[in-house]
């Protein structure tokens, strides 16, 4: 699905950045989405880490949603790990999700999965959402790895999923309209490029 298909999220063609919201509590939750909502287009959570997850969570989250017109992605991680992840989505994956294409519309990867040796078919519009993205550092004390929202773009993100690096700055208004900014420059980068081909 390209950067600019509208048809997917309202008309927020620019705004493709994706908070993922690794908080603690209700409160920090809905303030941040409430911050944030206007120039995101989909709030990450983690209901297990929410000590006091409850109705109250879930109702006030979707209000907030509707409020600012972003979608809410609950994260379930099934397999984490690069060699997992490579034998789960290899060209031969990537045929038989095919087959199912109006339920699996795309992927949570650093890369577009369709530039897998012979595994790109003429329709494959698969979108990719790109985790791990942060302007300020390139990894943290636990061996997290960053990419910017240049690279992460360049590399096939439709979506790029920041968390700390946009929450936890000083001013994350401001920095999520940087990280829109520079995911914008990028996907307009990486289509002239693919043009030229």
């Amino acid at each position: 699905m390209a950067y600019l298909d509208d048809t997917f999220l309202g008309t927020r063609s620019i705004a493709k950045v994706v908070v993922s919201a690794d908080l603690t509590t209700t409160k920090e939750l809905l303030e941040l989405a409430d911050k944030l909502g206007s120039y995101i287009t989909v709030f990450k959570t983690y209901k297990d880490i929410i000590f006091d997850f409850g109705d109250e969570t879930v109702v006030s989250l979707k209000h907030l949603s509707s409020k600012h017109n972003f979608l809410i992605f609950e994260d379930r991680k099934f397999v984490d790990i690069g060699n997992m992840v490579q034998k789960q989505y290899d060209g031969a994956s990537l045929k038989r999700l095919r087959r199912y294409d109006n339920f699996v519309v795309g992927f949570v990867a650093t890369r577009c999965l369709t530039s897998l040796a012979g595994s790109a078919g003429p329709d494959d519009d698969f979108v990719v959402f790109t985790t791990g993205v942060n302007r300020a550092t390139k990894g943290d004390k636990l061996g997290q790895q960053y990419q910017t929202p240049e690279s992460a773009v360049k590399q096939g993100a439709d979506f790029i999923l920041a968390g700390r690096g946009i929450y936890a700055t000083e001013d994350p208004v401001r920095t999520v309209k940087l990280y829109q900014e520079e995911g914008w420059k990028a996907y307009l980068d990486r289509t002239k490029t693919s043009t030229r081909v």
